[in-house]
């Protein structure tokens, strides 16, 4: 299914922002059972809480920060999804 957007009206309402975020830990450079992809389980998280289904909106200028904080022994590593929601009008 393909849709074009016309962005030259004023057609549209900023809704808010929403974000999502997927964490994981490394023991000594093993480990990541948690997940194994931090970036899709953002993303997929950042969707969620979008409430898209049964409204005319979408997530426009999606960024993804990355935190890494190592310690002595483990690292743990966070990524975080971040996207503006729009709301077309008629």
């Amino acid at each position: 299914m393909l849709t074009n957007v016309v962005l030259s009206h004023k057609n549209f309402v900023v809704e808010g922002t929403v974000e999502g975020q997927a964490k994981n830990v490394y023991i000594l450079g093993f480990g990541g059972l948690l997940s194994t992809n931090l970036l899709g389980e953002a993303k997929a998280k950042m969707i969620e809480s979008a409430n898209l289904r049964g409204h005319a909106r979408a997530i426009v200028n999606v960024t993804y920060d990355t935190h890494v904080s190592c310690y002595v022994l483990f690292s743990k590593y966070t990524v975080t999804a971040t996207g503006t929601v729009i709301e077309f009008r008629k």
